[in-house]
């Protein structure tokens, strides 16, 4: 009997989606990609590659439905942590046909979840900040005293909050009181969380594909040059990094938690003690800076798809690279609000080793084309 071989569907477009399908082209593979409507309004909708199918949101439901239709077998491959646990708590209900690369959902709610997680890492001595959850303002009572300022504050489990930051950073009481009050305004618990000192360049990550057998297939280590928002925002501009003691951490901690699949931890190396503390675990789907690891050579979605069709691959553990990657609006704005101030000609110093990029690409120029013809129709009034 024949093997099956699974078609990729990306599920969710923006910098991350864009990133795999441009990695699985490189190896010759064409993707198909679930796009909202309100992606299907960015840039990144522009790329040659891929087959697109345009709903009007993904939330998991009518994801769901949509794969029931899918006569053809596809490897899932969601890019958001919101996609991949509706799909992880419903997997039973998708059609046998197709094939989703997780683990228990147990072991993915230990990774996501930041209270759990906090919980696992408490258990198993790893180097984690000190932290607490709440779902009462008046739980704050006394926290004071176990943690020092300043601290960060954020949802339990990663998601974009209208009118909500990603995460807030407060330096005394009065701060983290406001704050705290803020989100659990709409969300029923938060995590509080000893902020590391030290810029957005002492912040490491380690981006991995292990075999549901658990052999390390592949895995790459970077640094964040710039955040957006600077402290407590997402990636901005990152470039290779040669720790090689962080591909090992990385595989440890996946392993004791049981985990399989795409993943991968972000570090911070505290300036106090000259040790990597773990700031989160991502896992069930690529990051958002994920690409830099194809660029370097390390082909994370392209692992992950002969992983599923029962390809045989080389293991791939990159130390070290010549090829940053830079989102290039996000970067932008980071320079902007960088303290002290970064002058053009730093700036650019610190982007040398840059050479990909969210959506400028010679090979696939229609999203940077797209964002071109944007400026100029904000600018001179078009259409």
């Amino acid at each position: 009997m024949d093997k099956i071989r699974y078609n990729p569907q990306v599920i969710g477009l923006g910098a991350n989606g864009l990133g795999v399908l441009r990695s699985l082209a490189v190896k010759n593979i064409r993707a198909k990609a679930l796009v909202s409507a309100r992606e299907s309004r960015e840039v990144y909708f522009h790329t040659r590659h891929g087959d697109k199918q345009v709903l009007p949101n993904l939330d998991g439901a009518r994801v769901l439905e949509f794969l029931r239709q899918q006569h053809d077998p596809l490897l899932l491959m969601p890019v958001r942590e919101k996609v991949v646990l509706y799909l992880s708590r419903h997997r039973n209900e998708i059609p046998a046909h197709h094939y989703l690369p997780l683990p228990d959902h147990e072991v993915l709610e230990t990774l996501l979840n930041k209270e759990k997680f906090s919980c696992f890492a408490r258990q198993h001595n790893l180097a984690l900040p000190r932290s607490l959850t709440i779902h009462t303002i008046e739980q704050l009572d006394g926290f004071r005293d176990d943690v020092r300022f300043p601290m960060i504050v954020k949802p339990v489990n990663k998601q974009a909050i209208a009118g909500l930051p990603k995460a807030v950073i407060v330096d005394n009481e009065r701060e983290l009181r406001r704050s705290s009050e803020k989100f659990l305004a709409v969300l029923p618990e938060i995590f509080i969380q000893e902020f590391i000192p030290g810029g957005d360049g002492n912040i490491y990550f380690c981006l991995q594909h292990i075999n549901r057998d658990g052999t390390l297939t592949a895995s790459f280590v970077g640094r964040k040059i710039r955040q957006w928002p600077p402290l407590a925002g997402g990636t901005a501009s990152c470039e290779p990094a040669r720790i090689p003691e962080l591909h090992q951490m990385t595989v440890d901690i996946f392993a004791r938690a049981g985990f399989w699949g795409t993943g991968s931890i972000e570090y911070k190396l505290d300036p106090r003690t000259r040790q990597f503390m773990i700031i989160e675990p991502t896992a069930g789907r690529t990051d958002f800076q994920e690409y830099v690891a194809t660029a370097n050579g390390v082909n994370i979605p392209w692992m992950a798809w002969c992983e599923a069709n029962g390809q045989p691959v080389k293991p791939c553990i990159k130390t070290g690279g010549k090829r940053g990657w830079m989102h290039f609006i996000n970067d932008r704005l980071a320079r902007e609000r960088a303290r002290p101030k970064l002058t053009i000609p730093a700036w650019l110093w610190s982007l040398r080793r840059v050479r990909a990029f969210d959506f400028f690409s010679l090979s696939d120029p229609g999203p940077a084309l797209q964002y071109v013809r944007t400026v100029l129709a904000g600018r001179f009034g078009g259409n």
